[in-house]
This record gives structure tokens, C-alpha cells and sequence, in this order.
């Protein structure tokens, strides 16, 4: 039995080929020549409550390729803290959020103003606790250059980690990234992709034909929900990975954070994953332990 036991772990561990056996990385897009002024159409977007601690870390990150943005639109949530000043400082647009409508959720409320007041042709969504190397709005320009109009994209953040108790997200965050749907070997692999939520590029134009962020006011997981939209309607989404380029710190704050997000992922997920993903993932824990 105890030799038994390590050959079928290894077997079942070999199901994480079928799930994420080919990566694909934001920092694999070739950059072009093209002028800079090619690349002004992208407007940032970043929904905000009480974000101070993220939203000059998030901006200063930007600031080495800032010609190559349209605008920076940070949508204070009703923060309670130096959120919007801390923007301000940061050079970017500050839209204050109206009152939550009933039947709404706070972020994708925000987002939709955000989207609502944005002047540029693309749409780039980013959660406040994310973080751009240099070189990473230049390849995200190269998308746009090279993109049909009718493609969505969608970048997973590499993970940082600066306390212990964080590592007890990697695992979790490997079953996000598998539970996209993207990054198979099988031939359906991203045929059924779903969008991840922390950095999300789409057309301004694509965005409202869709109705945007109105099409899952309600939804916990939008970015999943509003992927099924999107692909309902015949339109491609296309997941990348963000190593080297784009990262995130997750749960700075404890435990309870990290439990919180847990249970949200899980619970609201699993029902969205593609099935033949869920039950390779669920193996893939299976071998873990």
C-alpha cells in the first residue's frame, strides 16, 4: 500500500498538464516600433474604497511609461480615508462615486462610472493593489495595436509575498489560474476561457455593446460572469500571465483577509468553472494531499 500510494499521487499529479501544461505570458508579446503616439488610446480604470495604502504604490508604478497612457481614472468608492487625495497627488483623475443604485455591488458599480467617464478607445480595468514593471503598458499597447476589436484580454498578476501566512494563497491562486480555462494542453483549451478580474482590457466600443459592467451589477465574481456575456455574443477572451511584468500582494492585512477571499473564490467559482477544469483541479488537490 505505501508504494502504491506515492505512484497514484504521481499519476493523478500528472492532471495539472491538462490544465496548465501551456503558459502564456504578457511578457512573450513582441513590442513593435510604433511611434508612442500610436499607443494614447488606453484609459486605466481603478475602483477604490479606502485604498490609500495602494493607490500611490499602484501610481508611481505607472509613472515610467506614463506617455503611453491615455488617463488614469481612479473611482473613489465613498472612501473614509486619503484615497482621493492620494490619487490627486498622483496625477490622476479622481471620479467620486454615486450613491450604490439598489440591486448593484460596489465594484462593478465603480468600474461602470469609471467606464462611463473614460475618453479613451480601450478600457484597461485594474484592482488598486496591483503593480506595473516597466515595460508591461508597452506590451499591453502591443495587444491593442495588434487586437480584431472583437478580443478581450485579461492578465493574472504574479503573486508577491512578503509574510509567511501568505504563502497559504499559492495554492489557491494556481487554482484560479486553472480554473480559467486558458492555459491547457487539451485542443478546447481557452475555448471556454473565462476572464480573470485584477487587470481586464477590452474596447470601450465592445464594452458598452455588452452593457458592461451593468450586465453583472449584482454578481460577486463579475469578471467571470461577464465573461459568459462576452462569449454568448461570439466574442474571444484571451488570458495571459503576468510574471515579470505585472504583479499583486494579496492579504496584507492577515487572516482574515485571506480567509474572506477563500470562501468568496471558492464558494462563487467552483459553480462557473468549466467542468472538465473542475474535476482535473480536483484531482491535481487530490495528488497535493
Amino acid at each position: 500500500m505505501l508504494v502504491i500510494l506515492p505512484i497514484l499521487a504521481t499519476l493523478c499529479a500528472l492532471s495539472v498538464l491538462c490544465i496548465l501544461g501551456r503558459p502564456r505570458y504578457l511578457a512573450n508579446i513582441p513590442v513593435s516600433q510604433k511611434p508612442t503616439n500610436d499607443f494614447s488610446t488606453v484609459s486605466i480604470i481603478v475602483p477604490a474604497r479606502n485604498e490609500e495604502a495602494n493607490i500611490t504604490p499602484l501610481l508611481n508604478s505607472l509613472q515610467s511609461e506614463r506617455k503611453l497612457i491615455h488617463e488614469i481614472i481612479i473611482v473613489d468608492d465613498a472612501s473614509s480615508d486619503g484615497t482621493a487625495k492620494s490619487a490627486l497627488d498622483g496625477g490622476a483623475t479622481v471620479v467620486q462615486s454615486n450613491t450604490l443604485p439598489e440591486g448593484w455591488n460596489g465594484k462593478p458599480w465603480a468600474c461602470y462610472q469609471g467606464a462611463k467617464s473614460a475618453t479613451g478607445d480601450w478600457l484597461l480595468f485594474l484592482d488598486a493593489d496591483v503593480r506595473l514593471q516597466h515595460g508591461a503598458i508597452a506590451k499591453i499597447n502591443q495587444l491593442v495595436s495588434c487586437a480584431d476589436g472583437n478580443t478581450v484580454y485579461s492578465i493574472y498578476p504574479h503573486h508577491t509575498i512578503d509574510q509567511t501566512y501568505e504563502q497559504l494563497s499559492a495554492y489557491f491562486n494556481a487554482l484560479m489560474v486553472a480554473g480559467v480555462n486558458a492555459f491547457g494542453c487539451g485542443s478546447a483549451a481557452g475555448e471556454n476561457a473565462a476572464l480573470f478580474g485584477q487587470t481586464f482590457l477590452i474596447p470601450k466600443e465592445l464594452y458598452f455593446q455588452n452593457d458592461g459592467h451593468a450586465a453583472v451589477k449584482d454578481k460577486v465574481l463579475e469578471n467571470f460572469h461577464f465573461a459568459e456575456i462576452l462569449k454568448s455574443k461570439n466574442c474571444h477572451c484571451s488570458c495571459l500571465l503576468g510574471k515579470g511584468l505585472i504583479s499583486m500582494r494579496m492579504f496584507p492585512t492577515g487572516l482574515n483577509e485571506l480567509w474572506d477571499s477563500w470562501k468568496k473564490g471558492f464558494v462563487g467559482g467552483a459553480a462557473k468553472v468549466d467542468k472538465s477544469t473542475l474535476i482535473y483541479s480536483s484531482i491535481w488537490v487530490s495528488a497535493g494531499m
